[in-house]
């Protein structure tokens, strides 16, 4: 994937997004056949990550990228050149490193206080937080390259608040379906199997919001030649974090595990305070004076949802969740439409 970047320099990020969609979309029925037929773990790890890499060569092959690797410089890379590279990107690689931290490896956390089976129950709701954390703000990762090259304030903040709305509309109601139909839809799942504590869904939906506001302000930062302090400030939100979950899975199970990993989030303010000021606003607090046009949404989506809660019918719960995907699609129709 990293191989792909010059695409996003391009301006071509949605090949590029594509090409990772595909492969995703290949390794669901590759992992499952394998899983059914008994295959060895190490076997689906392997098929996961073949269709993963498959879809991006065929995309570096057709977009000519090959042709650019530096195949005869391979000679010249040696100690010294992977010290500049290491050194003049620290910054980015510690916004990673940071990333991984504060979630993954949460999963050895949990493990090491609790055992392997809760640590398997953690997972699986750290991936439906990443619906939140990752997927719904994606759409903020756009708004690096165009924060960068705006030519002045005024412009900057039309960029960064077409981002901020987009990631805001998606992530807020995918904190929803969490809040009132985590614990129905994991017990459909899981077929009864798991103790799933009663106040999952609203922990969960925090850690998945904190997770995205998280990833809006690094983008953000990126754009904005803020990359350091943005880095700085997102590892000791991963290291307060870590500390914080693991007091809190300590006196509440997984439920504080996740409300105390999602506390770190206040370490980047004072980076907030200085996206607000490149963008001409007086605080963090514009970002969400932004939001107001999306509340009846919102609210509309939250009462379906929680009706569809109080109905042990699961074809209730997925006619909600079809409800708020089409009030999502009429909020998203009216943000193009205030441009």
């Amino acid at each position: 994937m990293r191989g792909l970047e010059p695409l996003a320099a391009r301006g071509n990020l949605s090949e590029l997004k594509a090409a990772n969609t595909w492969g995703a979309v290949a390794a669901i029925p590759v992992c499952a056949a394998l899983v059914f037929a008994d295959a060895p773990v190490g076997i689906v790890v392997f098929a996961y990550a073949f269709s993963l890499t498959v879809p991006n060569i065929v995309v570096a092959w057709r977009t000519g990228l090959f042709a650019m690797a530096p195949w005869k410089g391979l000679a010249h890379f040696g100690p010294r050149v992977a010290w500049k590279t290491l050194h003049s990107g620290v910054w980015y690689y510690l916004t990673t490193v940071s990333l991984v931290g504060k979630t993954h490896a949460l999963t050895f956390l949990v493990s090491a206080m609790a055992g392997p089976a809760e640590a398997g129950l953690f997972y699986v709701l750290l991936r439906f937080s990443e619906i939140v954390g990752n997927v719904g703000a994606t759409a903020s990762e756009t708004s690096l390259a165009a924060l960068s090259a705006a030519a002045d304030t005024k412009e900057r903040r039309d960029c960064f608040r077409q981002s901020w709305l987009h990631v805001v509309l998606f992530c807020t109601h995918g904190a929803l379906v969490f809040v009132f139909l985590t614990r129905h839809l994991l017990a459909l799942w899981l077929h009864g199997e798991g103790n799933v504590p009663h106040a999952i869904g609203i922990t969960l939906a925090a850690f998945g919001l904190t997770g995205a506001f998280s990833r809006v302000v690094v983008n953000a930062s990126m754009g904005l030649d803020l990359t350091r302090p943005a880095a700085i400030a997102g590892a000791w939100e991963a290291l307060l974090g870590i500390l914080l979950a693991g007091v809190g899975y300590h006196f509440a199970g997984l439920s504080g595990l996740f409300l105390g990993g999602s506390l770190g989030t206040f370490c980047l303010l004072p980076v907030t305070e200085r996206i607000s000021e490149r963008c001409g606003w007086g605080s963090v607090w514009d970002w969400f004076v932004q939001v107001r046009r999306l509340l009846p949404g919102f609210l509309i989506a939250g009462g379906i949802l929680y009706a569809a809660s109080l109905s042990p019918n699961p074809f209730v719960w997925f006619g909600a969740l079809a409800g708020c995907g089409g009030i999502a699609l009429w909020q998203l129709k009216g943000l193009h439409a205030r441009k």
